[in-house]
């Protein structure tokens, strides 16, 4: 992951190696935020494939920690239904 923008009201990262599904999963999880005015994810070139996540928001590089610790506890809840 490689942060592109960091201000306090916008946050893009760059998802290296990562897939759109994932990106549009964290799109979800920041959309729940009621301090995210934005959140969407696109790919940065056709070629290269890999997910960039824009985030506007009061406080955007919060959000999109409160989204990843989330989205971990998601897959762990997941892991233990299935294990």
């Amino acid at each position: 992951m490689k942060i592109l923008v960091s201000k306090k009201n916008e946050c893009v990262v760059s998802l290296d190696g990562m897939d759109l599904g994932f990106a549009n999963w964290l799109v979800a999880r920041l959309l729940e935020d009621k301090d995210v005015s934005f959140a969407a994810a696109d790919y940065d070139h056709p070629l290269t494939a890999n997910p960039v996540l824009r985030v506007k928001g009061d406080d955007a590089k919060k959000s999109l920690i409160v989204a990843l610790e989330a989205a971990r506890k998601q897959v762990r809840d997941f892991e233990k239904a299935i294990s």
